[in-house]
């Protein structure tokens, strides 16, 4: 069996660059998700054959997540429900794009 292994997803703002001279802004490191399990999407992809449609990217210490949506998606919030939990966001096409809150 062959698995079209082929996707991206946009993981912005988050800290993957907490160290060293190029530091994320403070705001960043605020307001934005800085873990997510990608090896497990991964194995369940290739061992299982099941494609994440997203992850869900937390905060740690913080209520805080959001979908990390396949790209060109982007997570966009659903108008209702906490701000703060990915729930509340859908993954939609970046030209629908409204500001988050």
């Amino acid at each position: 069996m062959q698995l079209e292994l082929e996707s991206t997803a946009v993981v912005s703002a988050t800290n993957v660059a907490s160290g060293g001279s190029t530091r994320a802004p403070a705001y960043c490191e605020v307001h934005r998700p800085d873990r997510f399990d990608a090896l497990t999407a991964l194995e369940n992809w290739v061992e299982r054959g099941v494609a994440p449609a997203s992850l869900i990217a937390t905060k740690q210490g913080s209520p805080l997540s959001r979908p990390l949506c396949p790209y060109p998606a982007l997570p966009r919030y659903k108008g209702a429900g906490d701000p703060n939990d990915a729930a509340s966001f859908e993954c939609a096409a970046s030209d629908s794009q409204e500001p988050s809150p």
